[in-house]
């Protein structure tokens, strides 16, 4: 749109001085632009090898949209570039730019030195640019119109955790040598951390290969050749685990490949600082590292103040993913290393030996075997040793297994299973029983076909201080479980000579649970419960029996010392409207050597809004506590109840000695609306109250 110059032409030389160059959005100027022709007009004919160009363009402002006439590749960008100084000397190829000086968007920023290669003969072109600096921001990233390059997306949108990179600049970067043999530096700062090298990197491409090799810039030296300093390794990957990290790597001989596909990266290293979830480890020493094939192998020493471990092995991260490594772990403060307050010094030591393949819960396979555990916990005084355990998981085709060994356990589990989803095998096969109240799934597509487990506790009572010191297993207790698909049928079977808990000691425990497609039946049997000499019942039992929702249920004990027995029998109906009806049989149960009779014609309703009580009456004698009616969100509901003639001194066994009461207790009572506003009615009486001996009266 613009042209004005003062022009010099002969046959050696055309000179624009003064130049401004005017397009629809653009302007170019140059203080003094010449084209030097040494054979005349005829090198016009290989412009870009003979015409020799000399002068500068300054304050020139280019809009990428008028550049795109000329580069159609561009076309769709559209940012302004400005160009406030490049000094041009030689021909197209091979070409200077000196003191070049480019600034666009809201902070970007090149300049430096730098040459256009000979693209006739590229490999053999002589590249020394130098980089003094390249800034940008991630706004100016992502304000940067990137049409052509994105397929279909105008903008490149970075993670949100790369907005605290802020100012990213590389200065004093060099590139020098050929595109076959060259070296590369500079440093690299921003708010993320901060990139340097020592010596730079050498690149060597070996032509036979058609592959780039590299090592440290200088020759046998061994240099940091890759210095990360505060790199925010979890801002980068958006990977919160990953934390702050500063140490240096040396590329060793060998290394080559700039592609997941060629890349041999072999090298040591040592890093000051390696943070991860939010704890920072020290002085980790790479002392042999090899990546290639997507596979890792390397020596690892971690000397932190907190963790002393030597790993040694590889990674293999293709297709199913493979482990193969030892672990010697001589000292671990877990409490420091997991961030706990309140001063607790745990300790962890233990030699691991992994030799594992697949990338999930239900395709892994392989061994793990553990020595030498030592762990402790001061403050909870907790200390546990383990001698061994053994883990095998083998894969076939129509069986699999899982296969624990230790001197706390021995665990057996064959078939093919997934117990990632076993809560869906168990809620089929309630439903199968109890479909009026549990919903039924399907699980055709479930990976559980079938399983055996067997568990022999050998002696568990170690992990129990992990637990609470009051529970005790005896040795050698028993548990088995078996699943069939075809058979539509779950079993789970416990034994155990003893349990205590908490001072209460259950013994010869037998808990037996079967269900398949029609029925289901429970039999739990303890032949002694003692809470201490004189607080014991024997001959605790569970049964029940359900089929097609209705359950049937006896619950019961023999008595022992003062406690005297009882038995509750009851039949429960699950109707379709998720209504449960509990109807009672025949049952009693002792207080102070009175025995106290369910009626029989007791029943209980309940469901999501319900609970009615009708005739639930419990007796002895003339004595009698009864309950009769709802308890609903409806005010008008009323639950009454009535108590006759009851003696209190039959409640001093449950109050645990804290006080002694005595008295004959009447009352008729009743309660409503209990969810919003409540409502309470009662007449009641004690003749003769007494508490600890002394005479109250009547109330």
């Amino acid at each position: 749109s613009k042209f004005s110059s003062e022009v010099l032409y002969s046959a050696e030389i055309i000179s624009l001085k003064d130049l401004r160059l005017g397009f629809n959005n653009s302007i170019l100027i140059s203080d003094q632009l010449s084209l030097t022709t040494p054979n005349g007009p005829e090198d016009f004919s290989d412009f870009v090898h003979s015409v020799k160009l000399n002068g500068n363009v300054r304050d020139t402002k280019l809009q990428l949209e008028d550049v795109a006439f000329f580069v159609p590749a561009i076309y769709g960008m559209d940012a302004k570039v400005n160009l406030n100084n490049i000094d041009i000397s030689g021909a197209v190829y091979g070409m200077r730019l000196r003191n070049t000086d480019i600034t666009l968007l809201d902070s970007t920023i090149i300049r430096g030195h730098f040459q256009i290669p000979d693209l006739d003969n590229p490999e053999d072109a002589i590249f020394d640019d130098n980089i003094a600096l390249f800034q940008t921001t991630v706004s100016d990233v992502e304000s940067l119109k990137l049409t052509p390059f994105l397929g279909g997306d105008d903008y490149l949108t970075l993670p949100e955790t790369m907005s605290k990179a802020g100012l990213i600049r590389l200065q004093e970067g060099h590139f020098t040598g050929t595109l076959n043999d060259f070296v590369v530096d500079g440093d690299l700062t921003s708010g993320l951390g901060n990139v340097y090298s020592q010596y730079g990197l050498h690149f060597e491409k070996k032509i036979e290969e058609d592959i780039y090799y590299y090592k440290g810039g200088i020759e046998k030296a061994s240099g940091k050749d890759v210095i990360v300093e505060n790199l925010d390794l979890g801002a980068l990957t958006g990977n919160d685990v990953l934390g702050i990290t500063t140490g240096y790597i040396t590329i060793g001989e060998g290394s080559k490949g700039l592609s997941m596909d060629e890349l041999d990266l072999h090298f040591v290293g040592q890093f000051d600082q390696v943070e991860l979830n939010q704890y920072r480890y020290n002085d980790i020493h790479i002392r042999e590292g090899r990546f290639t094939n997507n596979r890792f192998k390397g020596v690892i020493d971690i000397e932190d103040d907190n963790l002393a471990l030597n790993y040694d092995g590889w990674v293999d991260l293709n297709n199913d993913m493979k482990f193969k490594f030892k672990v010697e772990i001589d000292s671990a403060v877990l409490a420091e290393l997991n961030n706990r307050e309140g001063g607790i010094v745990d300790r962890f030591e233990s030699k691991i030996d992994v030799e594992i393949e697949g990338t999930s819960l239900n395709e892994i396979r392989g061994t793990v075997k553990i020595d030498d555990l030592k762990y402790s916990d001061h403050q909870n005084g907790i200390d546990f040793e383990l001698d061994s355990l053994d883990l095998k998981i083998a894969r076939h085709e129509d069986l699999d297994s899982v296969i624990i060994d230790s001197e706390l356990m021995y665990l057996e589990l064959i078939g093919k299973f997934d117990f990632t989803d076993i809560s869906s095998v168990i809620q089929h096969q309630l439903a199968l029983v109890a479909g009026n109240v549990i919903d039924d799934v399907d699980i055709s597509k479930s990976k559980n076909e079938f399983y055996d487990l067997k568990i022999d506790l050998k002696d568990v009572n170690p992990l129990m201080q992990f637990i609470g010191p009051e529970l005790y297993i005896a040795k050698n207790s028993q548990i088995s479980s078996s699943y069939s698909r075809d058979k539509v049928k779950i079993t789970m079977d416990i034994g155990s000579d003893s349990v205590v808990y908490e001072g209460t000691k259950f013994t010869s425990i037998q808990l037996n649970s079967y269900l398949d497609s029609s029925r289901g039946n429970v039999q739990y049997q303890i032949a002694r419960v003692a809470v201490n000499d004189s607080i014991a019942i024997k001959n605790a039992s569970l049964f029940c029996y359900a089929k097609e929702n209705e359950f049937s249920t006896d619950i019961g004990w023999d008595g022992s010392g003062n406690i005297e027995p009882a038995l509750f029998v009851f039949n429960t109906h699950l109707k379709e409207n998720q209504d449960i009806l509990t109807e009672f049989k025949p049952s009693f149960f002792f207080l102070k050597s009175r025995k106290w009779v369910v009626s029989p014609k007791s029943k209980l309703l309940w469901n999501h809004a319900l609970l009615e009580f009708t005739n639930f009456d419990i007796k002895n004698g003339a004595h009698l506590l009864s309950l009769d009616g709802k308890v609903s969100k409806n005010p008008s509901d009323w639950l009454y109840f009535q108590v006759r003639d009851f003696d209190l001194s039959d409640l001093n066994g449950l109050l645990g000695g804290a006080v002694e009461i005595g008295g004959v207790l009447n009352i008729d009572g009743g309660v409503a609306d209990v969810y919003k506003n409540i409502r309470f009615m009662s007449l009641s009486d004690i003749k003769s109250f007494v508490v600890d001996g002394e005479l109250v009266g009547d109330l």
